[in-house]
């Protein structure tokens, strides 16, 4: 049973990441971004805080290297270019998710359209909208914006790990030992929001049926 889990987990895998597919440059090129702008944001801390010595620096020779002018003047170009890549990330994903999500919809519809009428006769109406509306989105969201913030969050651990290591190791090896704890209490909670993220949208599908009947309805309830 488990392995029949496994593999229909692993083919609904292969399906979900299929409607990537055709914006796989895209989404390449916007996750792309992200080897300039996680480095930026690791080095900046480092950066202004040299700024700071130089600038509170009271004797003449504590100020090395360059002048605090150059460096800051630097760090606004940094500004600038992350500020361009995050801009050009946010547009290339939004792109992607819209053009994923009319896809879904039209294969969803088209779909529908091939079934019996005595299939129609099953199936809640809501349910049916609430696929073609919100569950859409909900995919498009978990294709674009999501995998985006993973990657990144996932290339900041790593940066910092490293420039955690590199300034004080003891201190990392003590922050490391918190995370197989984090792990399993991030699997327990992400298994729980999977199970109230289904439970919401059968109750949006609800929703939208009792909605839908109360407007086809209207007439009669005024009356």
């Amino acid at each position: 049973a488990a392995k029949q889990a496994d593999g229909a987990d692993r083919a609904s895998l292969r399906r979900f990441l299929s409607l990537l597919y055709p914006e796989r440059r895209l989404v390449a090129a916007a996750v792309s971004t992200i080897a300039v702008t996680s480095p930026v944001m690791l080095l900046l801390p480092r950066a202004i805080g040299g700024v700071l010595d130089s600038a509170l620096a009271t004797e003449p020779g504590a100020a090395a290297g360059m002048s605090p002018g150059v460096v800051v003047a630097g760090l606004a170009g940094l500004f600038a270019v992350q500020a361009g890549l995050i801009g050009f990330r946010s547009g290339a994903l939004a792109i992607a998710g819209e053009r994923i999500a009319t896809r879904l919809r039209i294969d969803a519809f088209r779909s529908l359209l091939r079934q019996d009428v005595a299939w129609f006769d099953e199936q809640s109406t809501g349910d049916l909208v609430n696929r073609l509306s919100s569950d859409a989105t909900v995919v498009q969201k978990a294709l674009t914006t999501q995998v985006a913030a993973g990657l990144r969050n996932g290339a900041m651990a790593v940066g910092s790990t490293g420039l955690l290591v590199w300034l004080s190791p003891s201190l990392a090896a003590v922050s490391l030992c918190a995370i197989p704890p984090l792990a399993i209490m991030a699997r327990g909670f992400g298994r729980y929001m999977r199970g109230r993220q289904e439970r919401v949208q059968r109750g949006l599908g609800d929703t939208l049926k009792v909605a839908e009947g109360l407007v086809a309805g209207g007439r009669t309830a005024k009356a």
